[in-house]
């Protein structure tokens, strides 16, 4: 199995990577180094900010970065961009609340403000804490799915 990444992403930011279908995203080239480690398949992990919460999981679906092309809607400048495929993706409702994992976590376990390490943007996972972050969103994931099929399809 390959390696956990967490992003952060902004919910506006989150919002356009919805409207690409979670094709890509955006990066400063700061983070040129990490998104170099990443491999083929690995898995990321993406934190939205405000609401302090997990909400979605992709794969890494081709290796290293690409310059961001120019018509980017995000609101600020990345340099580059990383292709990925979705693989749960939930709604806003259904978005895992980080502090429900913050006891569970080795990168947030007995941290005083475990809130400032999610102000990383793009950062390896240990690999327990990754696995239990892809539990919890794919549990919230089936949640939704049975919420869906209960309301008669209709998504609320």
């Amino acid at each position: 199995m390959g390696a956990h990444w967490l992003i952060v992403e902004s919910p506006e930011n989150w919002e356009v990577d919805r409207v690409n279908e979670f094709t890509s995203f955006g990066v400063h080239d700061r983070y040129r180094k990490a998104i170099g480690q990443m491999k083929l398949g690995d898995l990321l992990v993406t934190y939205v900010t405000k609401s302090s919460a997990f909400a979605d999981i992709r794969e890494i679906a081709s290796a290293g970065a690409r310059p961001m092309s120019d018509g980017s809607a995000y609101d600020r400048k990345f340099d580059l961009e990383v292709e990925t495929r979705p693989l749960a993706i939930l709604s806003p409702r259904f978005w895992v609340r980080a502090s429900f994992l913050h006891d569970d976590l080795e990168i947030t376990r007995g941290k005083r403000s475990p809130g400032l390490v999610f102000m990383t943007s793009v950062r390896r996972l240990p690999d327990g804490d990754g696995a239990r972050i892809v539990k919890a969103i794919e549990h919230a994931a089936e949640d939704e799915r049975n919420s869906v099929e209960e309301s008669g399809g209709i998504k609320r």
